[in-house]
């Protein structure tokens, strides 16, 4: 028998306030905020009620559980970054300057969707039990996360054909180097405290990759140089 709050929740989200909107957007950003630094297991009602001003019964109008929360916070700006570097991989530009601009995007996003694209990141929790039955969530997190390690390895493997990256390691075990670079950073990055925009932090990334896979440096033209006016072999 469905309860009489989640009656009251379903009619409000079908015809929706101004008021229902903004007061449901603050209870999202105050969710977002506690398991961003708290994590999810950690969290609690109670907390994201606090946050956001509000006491725990009155969270139930608007969410069903902790769960619905967290799912509906972590999605899309993972979503939006993915599709980012999935046209960036695409694009008719070297794979030196696809890796740079991949890292750069990546952080970027997680300066656009901050704190939400952490949350995934952050999370040590079972997916499947934070999914609760929502398979469609479950399915679109798996199709998104596989298009991301894709489009990268793609470029790393690319790279690798052609030569000018070089490695011992395997393309996939690469790929999921340029990923972590990024990824590591929800520990530490804030966009409004940071001294460094994502876009810096994502040029330092690239050079840290590149300067350990790029392949051999191409011969000049003259097999000589000139040093200190003496020229040398």
């Amino acid at each position: 028998m469905v309860s009489r709050m989640a009656q009251r929740r379903e009619s409000a989200r079908k015809s929706p306030t101004e008021e229902y909107l903004q007061r449901r957007a603050q209870i999202f950003d105050a969710a977002a905020r506690v398991f961003h630094t708290k994590g999810y297991d950690s969290a609690t009602l109670a907390d994201i009620a606090q946050l956001s001003g509000t006491d725990t019964a009155s969270i139930y109008y608007y969410f069903e559980s902790k769960a619905e929360i967290f799912r509906e916070a972590a999605l899309d700006g993972f979503i939006d970054g993915v599709r980012a570097v999935c046209l960036i991989a695409d694009t008719a530009i070297s794979v030196e300057a696809k890796i740079r601009e991949i890292l750069i995007v990546i952080m970027e996003t997680h300066e656009k969707h901050f704190p939400y694209t952490y949350m995934l990141i952050r999370q040590e929790v079972d997916i499947d039990r934070i999914s609760e039955g929502d398979a469609s969530w479950r399915a679109s997190l798996t199709e998104w996360g596989g298009r991301f390690y894709d489009a990268v390895r793609g470029v790393v493997e690319d790279g690798i054909r052609e030569g000018s990256l070089q490695s011992q390691l395997p393309p996939g075990v690469l790929a999921q180097t340029i990923i972590g670079l990024p990824s590591w950073t929800f520990r530490w990055f804030e966009p409004a405290s940071e001294h460094y925009s994502g876009e810096q932090l994502g040029e330092a990334f690239a050079e840290l990759a590149l300067s350990g896979m790029r392949g051999p440096i191409p011969k000049r033209s003259s097999d000589s140089r000139s040093r200190d006016g003496k020229t040398v072999k």
